[in-house]
């Protein structure tokens, strides 16, 4: 079964607190890849350079590693 989870606003700094992360871990049983949406266009550079990272992090102090990570941008091919 595919799970999606559509989040915003979370605290860069600090996202998952321990129930989320003990929920994402329980549910996020298959992970191959995870696909990042910014915002806007105007916010890709600071997905890439910011967040993106930041929450890859995040996932991995809850035990979560994806063998790839997707960035939705303009250049991407259909």
């Amino acid at each position: 079964m595919r799970v999606n989870y559509f989040c915003s606003g979370f605290d860069v700094n600090n996202a998952f607190w321990p129930e989320l992360a003990e929920r994402f871990k329980n549910e996020m049983t298959d992970t191959k890849s995870i696909v990042y949406i910014p915002g806007s266009p105007q916010k890709i550079e600071k997905a890439k350079t910011k967040y993106v990272p930041a929450f890859t992090e995040h996932f991995r102090k809850a035990g979560i590693q994806f063998e790839s990570s997707y960035l939705i941008s303009p250049e991407m091919d259909s």
